[in-house]
């Protein structure tokens, strides 16, 4: 008898989990990028309710509306599978900049970025076609992890913009980025500004919500830099 109750005890246990973890949840979106140049944010997040046993995704109206740093955002696009959330504003940098909203149930969640903005990296000798360039930030103990990459936008004086891109996981010494002749092999040369871009991509896994967040903060543009 007693191992009877003990099988009867470990079934309806199972039975539990399935149906947890069957229940419809949330796909979050979510995306944010801080411009030290001008201290705006700009902040989406795309919802989703997703049903796994129906195996069907349907766009969730959120309960109160999406928030991000405490501002109210407002849906700019629905679709059949996901609503959109937007905001833009300004404001001071913020460390651990949140999303939050409710879910179907009523709880209340936020989901915190981690990303510290930085002002600007500093640079070294001029970009070279040869040798590419090198910048150093001014925490020598930072570094790229492997969700994240260090970016530089050339904004020419007079041509298209260019994008050179380190991809992490980089654990140079001395806080020192190595941008290689490759990743700028299609820079003009001219002058213009540079402003560095560092971006991490974060999945969410936690009771009710699974999704990405993806965090992005550009620093100050580096006057008359030089392609040479």
């Amino acid at each position: 008898m007693k191992a009877f109750y003990l099988l009867l005890f470990s079934v309806l246990v199972s039975c539990n989990s399935i149906e947890t973890n069957t229940e419809p949840h949330v796909l979050a979106d979510l995306y944010y990028r801080y411009e030290a140049n001008t201290g705006r944010y700009t902040a989406e997040a795309k919802m989703t309710l997703r049903d796994s046993i129906a195996k069907k995704d349907t766009a969730y109206r959120v309960d109160g509306g999406v928030a991000f740093l405490n501002s109210g955002m407002r849906s700019d696009i629905v679709d059949d599978k996901f609503i959109r959330y937007k905001n833009a504003f300004q404001a001071k940098p913020a460390n651990g900049p949140s999303f939050s909203f409710k879910q179907p149930s009523g709880k209340q969640t936020t989901i915190p970025g981690t990303l510290a903005p930085f002002d600007s990296l500093i640079m070294g000798p001029a970009p070279t076609k040869n040798f590419g360039f090198t910048v150093y930030h001014t925490n020598k103990e930072d570094f790229l992890a492997a969700n994240e990459t260090l970016s530089a936008l050339f904004q020419p004086d007079n041509d298209t913009p260019k994008l050179a891109t380190i991809l992490g996981p980089r654990t140079d010494v001395g806080g020192a980025f190595k941008f290689s002749r490759e990743t700028v092999a299609d820079w003009p040369l001219t002058t213009g500004t540079i402003t560095f871009i560092k971006r991490r991509v974060t999945p969410i896994y936690m009771d009710g919500v699974e999704g990405q967040m993806v965090e992005e903060v550009y620093s100050k543009p580096v006057p008359t830099a030089m392609v040479n």
